[in-house]
């Protein structure tokens, strides 16, 4: 379905990030925390602006399910990143 090209754009994006992160030798909390919380906003742009359009087919709570998940693990990413970073 078109509804899900953007979605596997922003997946693409997050994946370039963290390659490059990790490439640059940066911290893996870090890099994990900037990938998820870009994702997770992506996600979330992506759910707003299509938000009619996945209602209509039936979509929606794939993309909900989506974000809980992605915005649990930015969470829990960014609350290791605080308590063991360095």
């Amino acid at each position: 379905m078109a509804l899900f090209y953007p979605l596997s754009v922003a997946t693409i994006s997050a994946g370039l990030i963290a390659f490059l992160m990790i490439l640059l030798k940066m911290d893996p909390l870090l890099t994990s925390a900037v990938t998820l919380w870009f994702y997770l906003i992506s996600a979330v742009s992506i759910y707003l602006i299509t938000k009619e359009a996945l209602v209509t087919f039936g979509v929606q709570k794939i993309y909900l399910g989506l974000i809980l998940t992605v915005g649990f693990l930015a969470l829990a990413s960014l609350l290791l990143l605080l308590r063991f970073g360095r």
